[in-house]
């Protein structure tokens, strides 16, 4: 418990000191004035790079982390769902998506096999491809260190229809040199836990549209970056608190509950 307080305190005044507004609303305040023709990916990237709450590692540094993060990456039965099903929005509409982490495998120097499911309307498909690390960030601290992890990933089915493409940022704190999940319920710091921007491509028909996933969609200072318009807040209530707009609950929002949006697993055990 004591180590579960002091990494809150610790993000806590690392957010109030960084790049945030007065509701601590790091990428929203940057994503506010974003085109939608603008490269998402390449704007979450540049995003990514600008962490003033955060030191960036040099290359040498980098080269001497030995982390394999696979195992948190991956889904456990019982054990390591949240953090590896993800719910995201396709396109101007923002059609709901979910993805599954299916499995993870480290091909060294920080790059990634995956496995995913993908879930769109009724249709499940597999999708296999590589993360590869672009920069690190790390946040010290007495008792263990945070970091944040910046990748390129691409993923496509296996006929290749299917190609979700882009950058993700992937963060942990470290334990006795291991890699550990965590997961705050007030939204503390969640925007790096597991968040992917990018693309859908539909090699088909030559369709491409934004696509952006996350770990939490909406809920308290949890909403997906670039999808502004998705979002209402009750300024009277908690304006930090990100409802979806009724609008868009016949893309596939229709059942999401915000306060306990896993109520439902979709894929076979």
């Amino acid at each position: 418990m004591k180590t579960a307080t002091l990494i809150i305190f610790i993000l806590t005044f690392l957010l109030a000191s960084g790049q945030t507004n007065q509701n601590g609303q790091f990428v929203q305040t940057k994503t506010e004035e974003i085109k939608k023709d603008n490269n998402i990916s390449e704007l979450w990237s540049l995003q990514l790079q600008k962490l003033d709450f955060a030191r960036q590692l040099d290359t040498n540094e980098i080269k001497k982390l030995t982390f394999d993060l696979s195992d948190i990456l991956t889904y456990k039965k019982d054990e390591n769902e949240r953090l590896s099903w993800l719910i995201g929005a396709l396109g101007q509409n923002f059609q709901k998506f979910d993805v599954l982490i299916l499995s993870a495998k480290h091909l060294g120097q920080q790059t990634y096999l995956l496995k995913l499911l993908f879930k769109n309307d009724e249709n499940i498909d597999i999708l296999t491809g590589e993360m590869s690390l672009k920069t690190v960030f790390e946040l010290p601290e007495d008792m263990h260190k945070i970091y944040i992890y910046s990748f390129s990933f691409a993923f496509c089915s296996d006929d290749k229809t299917i190609c979700l493409e882009g950058i993700n940022a992937v963060s942990f704190y470290a334990l006795d040199n291991l890699p550990q999940n965590y997961w705050y319920e007030d939204g503390s710091f969640n925007d790096y836990v597991r968040t992917f921007v990018g693309t859908k491509t539909n090699k088909k028909t030559g369709e491409k549209m934004n696509c952006v996933f996350a770990v939490s969609p909406a809920g308290l200072y949890n909403y997906l970056p670039f999808c502004e318009d998705l979002y209402w807040v009750n300024e009277d209530d908690n304006p930090e608190y990100y409802y979806i707009k009724d609008k868009y609950k016949q893309n596939g929002w229709q059942d999401f509950e915000t306060k306990d949006p896993k109520t439902e697993k979709w894929w076979k055990e």
